[in-house]
C-alpha cells in the first residue's frame, strides 16, 4: 500500500447502535474469481473484526447475487 491509498477514518454506526471511528483505504485491485475489480473502498476494524465486501465493491459490477443454495457469490461484470 502507498501513502495515497490511506484516506481519513470515517464514523460507522454498528448493529448495536454504537458509534465506532474505522480506518479507511483504497485498494488497488481485488480479484473475485474471474474478475477484477480496481479502485476498492475498503475500512479496517480493530482485532477479530470479520472481513466483509460492501455494496460499493458489488456495485463495479453490472449484476451480482447471493446464491442460498451453493453459498456463493455470483457476479457478472
Amino acid at each position: 500500500m502507498k501513502k495515497e491509498h490511506y484516506l481519513t477514518p470515517a464514523l460507522y454506526r454498528i448493529a448495536d447502535g454504537s458509534i465506532i471511528e474505522q480506518r479507511r483505504l483504497i485498494i488497488p485491485s481485488v480479484t473475485i474469481g474471474d474478475f477484477t475489480i480496481e479502485n476498492v473502498h475498503a475500512s479496517v476494524g480493530a482485532g477479530n473484526a470479520p472481513l466483509l465486501l460492501g455494496k460499493s465493491a458489488l456495485d463495479k459490477f453490472s449484476k451480482w447475487s447471493i446464491n442460498n443454495l451453493t453459498l456463493s457469490l455470483d457476479v457478472i461484470k
